[in-house]
């Protein structure tokens, strides 16, 4: 899914600070949408492949 709407809706249920847990993180796009709107992230992803694309993908939006 589209990090930005992800976006609208994690602004949507919660305040900037607050941990969203995410159980099937994929390749990340609510950890993307968390780290652009100011909220702390919890993801698990059990495919290494996915966790790895993931968090390429955060490093190139600048986010470690």
């Amino acid at each position: 899914k589209p990090a930005d709407w992800m976006r609208e809706w994690i602004e949507r249920w919660t305040e900037p600070g607050d941990t969203v847990c995410d159980l099937f993180a994929g390749m990340g796009p609510v950890a993307r949408a968390c780290a652009a709107s100011g909220r702390r992230y919890v993801g698990a992803e059990l495919d290494p492949e996915r966790y790895r694309q993931a968090v390429d993908r955060l490093a190139l939006d600048g986010y470690r």
